[in-house]
C-alpha cells in the first residue's frame, strides 16, 4: 500500500475553487480560526515533518489540548503509519456539521438540538481516547455531519450547497491561518480550559453558557484575519441570540478542522480521494440507520 508524507507544498496546487470566497451579503463574523496549544515536540515527533519527505510513512503531530491518538496508538518513533480514513471521515464530517448547523440557523433561527449539544460538547473535549471520544462516542451524533459531507462531495455547488461548501472550505482555511498565531493559540488555550468551571453553573445549551463561547470567538479569532460572511434570512441575523449561536458554532468548525488535521486530514483528499470519503461515510450512515 502506497504511503507518503504530504509536503506543505502540496498547498500551492490547490485549484482556486478551495480558495473562492464569493461575495455574498447577510452577517459579518469574526471567522479567523484557532489550534489550541502548541510545543515543540510530542510524543518524540519533530514538529517540522511537514517539510520533509520520508519514506513509507506518514507522521502526524499531536497538540496538547486535543490529541487525536494515544501513545499507545504510536510506534516507538512516534510516527502514525499510514491513513486511517474513517478517523479522517469523522473528523471532517464535524466540519460539516457545523458548517449546516450555521446554515439552519441563518435560514430559520434554529437547528437540530442533538447536533449543537454534540459539536458545543467537542470544544470541551480536550483529552479524548480517540477521534470518536471527541463526538460522544457515537457516529450517530454526526449523522447531520456525514449527510452534509456526502452532499458537498456529491454536489454541484449550487444554491444551499454552495453556501455549506464554502463555510466548510472556509473553516479548513482559516484553521491553518491560525495555527502559525502563537499567542492566539496561547489565549485561547487559556479560555478554553476555563469553560469547565462555567459549565457548573451553566448548562451547555443556555444563552449563557453559548454567550461565553461566543465571547470566545469575538475576543480571539475575530482578530486574526478576514471574516466568514454568513447568508441567511436578514431578520433572522439581526437577532443577537442567533448570532452568539453561529458564533459558538463556528468554534465548534474549527475545533474539528483542527482534529482533521491532526488524523491526517488533507485538502488534497478532497479532490484525489473523494471516493474513499464517500465510502467511509456511506459505511458509517448506514450504521446510523441500522
Amino acid at each position: 500500500m502506497r504511503q507518503h508524507v504530504e509536503s506543505c507544498r502540496h498547498q500551492r496546487l490547490l485549484p482556486s475553487i478551495l480558495h473562492h470566497r464569493p461575495v455574498f451579503t447577510g452577517l459579518m463574523l469574526g471567522s479567523s480560526l484557532f489550534l489550541w496549544h502548541h510545543r515543540p515536540s510530542l510524543y518524540g515527533v519533530d514538529t517540522q515533518w511537514r517539510r520533509t519527505r520520508q519514506p513509507a510513512i506518514f507522521c502526524a503531530v499531536n497538540l496538547p489540548l486535543f490529541p487525536a491518538f494515544t501513545p499507545s496508538q504510536m510506534m516507538s518513533t512516534g510516527a502514525i503509519v499510514a491513513k486511517n480514513y474513517d478517523e479522517i471521515t469523522l473528523a471532517m464530517a464535524g466540519v460539516c456539521q457545523s458548517a449546516q448547523l450555521v446554515q439552519q440557523l441563518a435560514h430559520q433561527g434554529n437547528c437540530n438540538t442533538d447536533a449543537l449539544a454534540t459539536s458545543l460538547q467537542s470544544i470541551l473535549n480536550i483529552n479524548p481516547a480517540n477521534t470518536l471520544d471527541v463526538f460522544g462516542n457515537s457516529e450517530g451524533n454526526l449523522k447531520i455531519g456525514l449527510e452534509t459531507l456526502l452532499g458537498i462531495l456529491n454536489s454541484s455547488r449550487e444554491g444551499l450547497g454552495a453556501e455549506l461548501s464554502r463555510y466548510t472550505f472556509s473553516l479548513m482555511v482559516l484553521e491553518r491561518r491560525l495555527h502559525n498565531n502563537r499567542d492566539a493559540l496561547n489565549e485561547l488555550g487559556s479560555r478554553i480550559s476555563q469553560l469547565d468551571r462555567q459549565l457548573e453553573h451553566y448548562d451547555l445549551l443556555s444563552d449563557t453558557f453559548i454567550n461565553v463561547l461566543a465571547g470566545i470567538y469575538v475576543d480571539v479569532i475575530s482578530k486574526l484575519g478576514p471574516r466568514i460572511q454568513v447568508t441567511g434570512a436578514q431578520e433572522v441575523l439581526k437577532n443577537a441570540h442567533i448570532q452568539a449561536k453561529v458564533r459558538a458554532v463556528l468554534l465548534a468548525g474549527i475545533r474539528a478542522a483542527v482534529l482533521w488535521q491532526q488524523v491526517g486530514g488533507s485538502r488534497l483528499q478532497l479532490m484525489f480521494s473523494r471516493s474513499k470519503l464517500v465510502r467511509h461515510a456511506q459505511d458509517m450512515l448506514s450504521r446510523c440507520h441500522a
